[in-house]
């Protein structure tokens, strides 16, 4: 991260400052550095923060637990409800001391201009504090997007990248199918397509939805993927769940982790391994780099893809300014849980939406931008 820019310090500065006032931020999560970017815009703004952070980031290395609970985080199991470290989130809203920050997206999305559907626990903590707090003190969440841009023009250095992971699956035997005229962005969503058919295989699975499909319509191929593994999963664990493919989805890794805590052996770990695809697949906006093929956009799918394919962190391809928006505080106070959640995940996609890059990430990705 080269440097960061903040709007709405001010009004931030002055709420943290009002004893009857407890702060809670919540924010999209489009990079692996959205605590240090958000740790230092709340210094700038004389704030402490502290962070709920999955128990998985915690668990990489000795060193990385160390360094993240010394910069105010604390784990939370995200497949179960975890009642200690929603207990201690409310203790956190209460004391005051600190401004508890969430990320009610759930896991990282690579995608700085756009929101994923926000889960509903950041304002179950909110309202679960407010009403232990009564009325004589005020629970506030303040929406704040994160938008990261690159500083310069980076866009050999992403088709050097493309080559490289090309090469990579070729030594496996797995053929990219593009043509020579296909726009940049296309390049990357054939890419994807097979990335994904290299993972079903590696599972046992032969689903394909085709190449021509993937191209004309990636949303609707990848709708048929997503019907396809959550068949399988739920016709294996016998359950029926309801709602969308997302809730679904929540409800299969659910149930794996209560068969984990039993003790359950090889065919739990066979079909945990086929939901981390599923929720990898689902995590993609099929429509993100048509919208706007921009060189952030291309950067960051990529990054993505080059992460699902590795099965461990990557660097970005370079340094990157952040834009940090505070926005306007949301009372929690009479709201519903549905209420709350639907408000702030429209108030941090609106704050997206006020910026506008004039770094280099911005222009758009053209397709003959690699011709000598």
């Amino acid at each position: 991260m080269r440097s960061v820019s903040v709007t709405g310090g001010e009004r931030l500065r002055a709420l943290a400052q009002d004893p009857n006032v407890r702060l809670v931020m919540v924010a999209n999560h489009s990079t692996h550095s959205d605590v240090e970017v958000l740790a230092e815009s709340q210094r700038l703004c004389g704030v402490w923060g502290a962070y709920m952070a999955a128990h998985e980031v915690f668990a990489r290395s000795r060193f990385q637990a160390w360094v993240m609970q010394r910069t105010g985080a604390f784990s939370v199991n995200r497949e179960n409800v975890d009642r200690q470290s929603i207990q201690e989130a409310v203790r956190v809203i209460e004391g005051g001391r600190c401004c508890l920050t969430l990320f009610p997206e759930g896991n990282v999305a690579f995608s700085n201009e756009k929101v994923m559907p926000f889960l509903d626990g950041a304002s179950f903590i909110a309202v679960k504090a407010q009403k232990k707090l009564g009325r004589s003190v005020r629970v506030l969440v303040v929406p704040t997007s994160i938008r990261m841009t690159h500083t310069r023009d980076v866009r050999m250095l992403l088709q050097q990248q493309i080559q490289d992971l090309l090469d990579v699956l070729a030594g496996e035997g797995v053929q990219v199918h593009w043509r020579e005229d296909d726009p940049f962005y296309v390049q990357i969503e054939m890419l994807g397509y097979a990335i994904l058919r290299r993972g079903l295989q590696r599972r046992g699975y032969d689903f394909s939805c085709g190449v021509d499909a993937w191209r004309t319509d990636p949303a609707g191929a990848m709708e048929k993927v997503v019907a396809h593994l959550l068949d399988q999963l739920e016709s294996s664990l016998e359950i029926q769940a309801a709602g969308g493919a997302l809730e679904r989805a929540r409800m299969v890794r659910s149930q794996l982790a209560k068969k984990r805590l039993g003790g359950e052996g090889s065919q739990v770990e066979r079909l945990d391994d086929l939901s981390i695809l599923l929720m990898r697949v689902l995590s993609y906006d099929a429509s993100y780099l048509r919208e706007c093929p921009s060189v952030d956009r291309c950067s960051e799918t990529l990054e993505k893809l080059r992460e699902d394919y590795a099965e461990v962190l990557v660097r970005p391809v370079s340094a990157r300014h952040a834009e940090v928006r505070f926005g306007e505080p949301v009372e929690v106070s009479g709201k519903s849980i549905k209420a709350l959640t639907d408000e702030l995940e429209m108030a941090v996609g609106e704050g997206l939406g006020y910026y506008q890059s004039s770094y280099p990430g911005g222009e758009m990705m053209a397709s003959d931008c690699f011709e000598a």
